[in-house]
């Protein structure tokens, strides 16, 4: 079964709103990175070592903590907000037999509680 012009063009109108909400949600990262990329850069212009520098990205996470879990951030599914929960939160292993043991490293591996 064929579809109507009208229910055609509506169709069109739904996807050129959702273009255009994907399309600002790409210039925002963009921007996103690049306000990253200019703050947490060195300098290349003399030989001294620049002064450490703030990592100034707005999220919760050092510079270290996002070289640990860069794999997880990667994952489309997880990403930056859930990792920032995951580090704030806080699980108790009730023992650490045989069980109990590889759990609370694999917690503590992928980030739960405090660094």
């Amino acid at each position: 079964m064929q579809k109507s012009s009208e229910v055609l063009q509506a169709e069109i109108g739904l996807l050129r709103g959702r273009l255009a909400h994907l399309e600002q949600e790409a210039a925002d990262a963009r921007r996103r990175e690049a306000t990253c990329a200019a703050t947490t850069s060195t300098s290349h212009s003399t030989k001294e070592a620049a002064p450490a520098r703030q990592f100034a990205c707005h999220h919760g996470l050092s510079k270290e903590q996002v070289q640990r879990y860069s794999r997880h951030l990667l994952l489309p599914s997880f990403g930056l907000a859930a990792q920032e929960r995951l580090c704030k939160g806080s699980v108790l292993v009730v023992g650490c037999g045989g069980l109990g043991s590889p759990a609370a490293l694999y917690l503590a591996a992928s980030g739960v509680g405090a660094s």
